[in-house]
């Protein structure tokens, strides 16, 4: 992140950079496409040259940030934002971008969670101006913090596969305990309704864990219809997915209007 401001950026893969266009990203390699091609056979619905990632200079997808003169919204989330293992015109962010006639900025953050998401978004939404925020909370626990011991300093995610912290440290492990999680995620899910609100932006949050939902500020989103429609990697979801959550965001905007 040298010459970048960190706290407006996402860390991405070490194998990947800033402003540059990738054929493979995350979990979705060239290694794993052959292994579930050989095992799917023709009923994968994916080719090795079905998408590509535009990385920003940011780290997001898509374009380069710039506010518009026009209505805009902010998506935030995880790989399922990002959209791995899908075209960009089919992640969520762009579904509902082009159903609502509307701008939309994908800050979506590839394996990293709401506090990341809370960094994020206090960093761009004075410097965006979009009046609209929707957020897809990530699945599983995931922690961040800012690392000043090594150059460049970064914030770093801990998350169940991180492999650069022994989990059975005193940091990890208190870190990642289930209620301490419970709780940082309640923390900047409603530091986050702090700033839109501050601001006057609408905020509309879908939840993939049923069990955590947050009452009076999150919503349940079901993934129970989705176990056949994958993104290329197989891991994340698929094109359907990605056009429900859209049209759930749609839903509950138009109550606003």
């Amino acid at each position: 992140m040298t010459n970048i401001d960190p706290n407006s950026c996402v860390d991405i893969f070490n194998k990947h950079s800033y402003g540059e266009t990738y054929d493979w990203f995350s979990t979705d390699t060239e290694e794993s496409f052959k292994e579930v091609k050989e095992a799917w056979g023709d009923g994968l619905p994916w080719e090795k040259d079905s998408i590509t990632y535009r990385i920003n200079s940011h780290g997001f997808r898509g374009d380069d940030l710039h506010p518009v003169d026009s209505d805009s919204f902010i998506a935030l989330g995880c790989s399922f934002t990002f959209g791995v293992g899908v075209k960009e015109e089919q992640t969520w962010p762009s579904v509902l971008s082009e159903s609502l006639g509307m701008h939309g900025y994908n800050l979506g953050a590839a394996a990293h969670g709401v506090e990341t998401m809370f960094r994020v978004l206090d960093y761009w939404l004075p410097r965006l101006r979009s009046k609209h925020v929707f957020l897809l909370v990530n699945p599983g626990v995931r922690r961040e913090f800012f690392n000043a011991d090594k150059s460049p300093n970064r914030f770093h995610t801990l998350s169940a596969w991180s492999s650069e912290y022994d989990f059975h440290s005193f940091d990890a492990h208190r870190f990642l305990h289930e209620r301490e999680a419970y709780i940082s995620k309640r923390r900047a899910l409603y530091a986050i309704k702090g700033l839109c609100d501050a601001s006057n932006v609408t905020l509309d949050i879908l939840d993939t864990d049923e069990g955590e939902v947050i009452d009076g500020l999150t919503r349940h989103f079901d993934e129970t219809n989705f176990a056949n429609d994958r993104g290329r990697d197989t891991m994340h979801p698929g094109p359907k997915y990605n056009v429900q959550v859209s049209r759930d965001f749609e839903r509950t905007f138009k109550q606003y209007k």
